[in-house]
């Protein structure tokens, strides 16, 4: 009888399992049994509609989610390509350039054009424009004048002269060998479509990648 009675004062003692604050236990029995009577108040059909409802804004606040992290890499994807873009031009602008008619190395294709301007009185962007060259023609007139003094030997200031007298009918401007770069990885034909009024270091531009890799390969 004894036994008995230590068992039921034990099973008295024990606690749900998992849980050691019975309060917290009375506090959620209670909140799920409101809850369950709330809900009986409404038909099965109403509370099936609640409950996908309730799926259905879950659901889209998954959704919701997903595009918005989409969202967040695709910007960091292309800010990365903006920087390497943006690493590419500074690292083509100081590229060493040939000159056009003598074979001095300028830092860069804007020098090359520059003393070309200044020291021989060929001014390779004025010439494009004045002539309506496309981008294509331009790059047969630079190799064309590297082809005349690397191959041919010709002098420079005949060069000049040659390359002056150019207009948009001569045959050169259309001939398709001259689309092979006379000189390996010639920075000059990177920026054959540059404004034509560029005439100081800060105002260079660097355009046209597709088809200057491409020309390049």
């Amino acid at each position: 009888m004894e036994s008995e009675e230590k068992d039921e004062s034990d099973q008295k003692g024990i606690e749900p399992s998992g849980c050691k604050d019975r309060g917290r236990v009375d506090d959620a029995y209670e909140a799920a049994s409101g809850m369950r009577d709330e809900m009986s108040a409404y038909s099965p059909e109403v509370v099936a509609e609640l409950v996908n409802a309730r799926k259905v804004a879950e659901g889209a606040d998954d959704w919701q989610r997903e595009e918005l992290e989409e969202r967040r890499n695709t910007l960091d994807e292309d800010d990365q390509d903006q920087l390497e873009d943006d690493e590419d031009v500074s690292n083509e602008e100081d590229q060493p350039c040939l000159g056009l008619f003598d074979d001095v190395t300028d830092p860069s294709p804007a020098a090359c054009l520059r003393r070309s301007k200044i020291e021989y009185n060929v001014d390779i962007l004025q010439i494009a424009a004045e002539r309506n060259l496309d981008f294509y023609q331009r790059i047969r007139l630079v190799n064309y004048i590297r082809k005349r003094r690397i191959h041919d030997r010709v002098d420079a200031q005949d060069l000049a002269q040659e390359v002056n007298s150019i207009t948009e009918k001569d045959p050169v401007l259309n001939d398709e060998s001259l689309l092979t770069p006379i000189v390996d990885d010639d920075a000059l034909l990177t920026v054959l479509e540059v404004d034509e009024d560029w005439e100081d270091e800060e105002d260079e531009q660097v355009v046209a990648d597709a088809v200057r890799r491409a020309v390049l390969q």
